[in-house]
């Protein structure tokens, strides 16, 4: 892992909620619009090892060479359904939260 702190990752990542429904996960970004065509892969990784009913605020993030790549994440996030697959072909997403406990972060990922 790089250097990054999950309170840095604020700033290198897409913002995203994700949903584990039942039947589906669902990617939104802050602006309220529905995001999960971008970032198939995490909500493939969040299929297959979220329970359904949670739900995780982080942030989308893309590791080039062992550091987060900003431009990565905001090209992936401005692409289409097509050229994010292929994106992530490449470079695939995790998915970063940060939890507060007192003074102390825990932070989690899930790789796409």
């Amino acid at each position: 892992m790089s250097h990054e702190t999950p309170q840095s990752l604020e700033n290198d990542g897409h913002r995203t909620v994700m949903w584990r429904d039942p039947e589906t996960v669902r990617l939104q970004a802050r602006s309220g619009r529905t995001v999960t065509a971008a970032w198939m892969d995490l909500a493939v990784a969040g299929m297959n090892s979220l329970r359904p009913g949670t739900v995780l605020d982080g942030e989308a993030v893309i590791y080039n060479e062992g550091m987060v790549d900003f431009a990565a994440a905001q090209s992936r996030a401005a692409s289409g359904p097509v050229r994010a697959r292929e994106l992530a072909a490449v470079l695939p997403a995790s998915y970063a939260t940060g939890v507060r406990t007192g003074s102390s972060i825990a932070s989690r990922a899930v790789s796409g």
